[in-house]
């Protein structure tokens, strides 16, 4: 049986293929010739608002609309989807409840397809507010972990490092900075240069002037440096008061990038005692403060508490 419908098929192959194409394309005209009522979503696109102004609340952004047409006109139609419904908010300022009619739906001007009817929402609502620019920093949420054996140095620099909002005055002043999306960068030993998407505000109408920006991080060998005789200074002496330091000198082990630490010596170190803080405090041994240059961890201090004696000059 299956030899004998093989042999049939293969008999006049290409003229039983060509009557085949033209039963179908027969069918096909048939049934597009024949009038149909077909519903559809149409978008509904509000034009015309007022210069300043924005849409604030949530209106139904499509409504159910009956056609009728040929199969032919209404598949042309859908295929070009170039059907909406155009609300007019030329003039309004701060509340528009407009009625959906017939005439709002914009189709082709060729077209012979016409509206049978407006089924759901049979209304749709405007509420505008007033709209504002607003220049706010941004804040990255980027993970830095470098390979073992490396650091970070210094901060995150992000480029540009503030940018302007649009959007809703109501909303748009409630938003302080804008954030990266989250990224981590996993055992990083050089620097690095990307491109970062912005986290777009759950605030309504609210729109960034650019949803990217581009952040750098230096990488470096870490590098351990063990520093000695950093002389320890006073600040906010007494007046007419001279202030010995006991002992006058500390150590300490500096950390960073191979880089930055180089070149660095003790007189790139600031150690110095607070007397102001110190008079409020009940302690009889007080830590130095230590500044070093950006990017420069410190750790082992020693000592770490001074004494401190008051001479008259």
């Amino acid at each position: 049986m299956e030899q004998k419908l093989f042999r049939w098929l293969n008999q006049n192959f290409r003229i039983k293929a060509i009557v085949l194409v033209l039963a179908i394309l027969l069918w096909f005209y048939v049934i597009t010739e024949k009038t149909y009522n077909y519903t559809i979503e149409v978008p509904i696109q509000p034009i015309n608002v007022r210069t300043g102004k924005v849409i604030i609340n949530d209106y139904a952004k499509s409504a159910s609309v009956t056609l009728k047409g040929s199969g032919r006109h209404l598949l042309s139609l859908l295929l070009e989807s170039d059907i909406e419904i155009l609300i007019n908010l030329q003039g309004t300022t701060n509340r528009l409840k407009e009625s959906i009619k017939k005439e709002s739906v914009a189709i082709p001007r060729l077209s012979q397809v016409s509206i049978l009817s407006i089924n759901s929402p049979d209304s749709v609502t405007f509420v505008l507010g007033n709209l504002i620019r607003k220049h706010v920093p941004v804040r990255h949420n980027i993970i830095v972990k470098p390979l073992q054996g490396y650091t970070q140095v210094g901060r995150i620099i992000l480029e540009p490092d503030s940018i302007w909002i649009t959007g809703a005055e109501t909303e748009v002043a409630n938003i302080d900075f804008i954030s990266t999306k989250k990224f981590e960068l996993k055992k990083t030993r050089k620097k690095v240069s990307e491109i970062i998407d912005l986290a777009v505000p759950r605030h309504k109408n609210v729109t960034l002037k650019q949803n990217y920006i581009r952040f750098y991080v230096d990488i470096q060998k870490l590098l351990e440096k063990r520093i000695t005789g950093v002389p320890v200074q006073v600040r906010n002496a007494p007046a007419n008061m001279n202030v010995i330091v006991i002992p006058s000198h500390l150590s300490l082990t500096l950390e960073g990038g191979v880089d930055v630490l180089a070149n660095v010596t003790e007189k790139d170190i600031n150690a110095y005692i607070d007397y102001k803080r110190k008079r409020n405090s009940s302690e009889t041994g007080h830590p130095a403060y230590i500044e070093t240059p950006p990017g420069i961890r410190t750790r082992d201090v020693a000592p770490q508490k001074f004494k401190l004696i008051l001479e008259r000059e």
